[in-house]
């Protein structure tokens, strides 16, 4: 759905997916991102954890887990794990 009106010369997609692994921050980035967000997994098996530690770090995925919005970078050296 665009939001906008006429006096604004920009829209903004607004996308409301409701994934239970993910802040509204996480879906937006990952929609904008052309990820399908109703696509991804719903549970994380102990095998995409371990990928997503070997990809992105300890400390990364820490930070991801606690709310962190991925960027670009790590959707692209994790994009295996999925």
């Amino acid at each position: 759905m665009e939001v906008g009106d006429a006096n604004t010369s920009s829209a903004t997609t607004v996308t409301k997916f409701d994934h239970p692994l993910l802040s509204d921050t996480q879906e937006v980035m990952l929609d904008k991102a052309g990820i399908d967000v109703e696509s991804l997994p719903s549970t994380i098996s102990p095998e995409m954890e371990a990928c997503f530690r070997d990809s992105l770090g300890d400390s990364r995925v820490n930070e991801i887990i606690q709310g962190a919005t991925p960027g670009p970078l790590d959707l692209f050296k994790a994009k295996g794990c999925l």
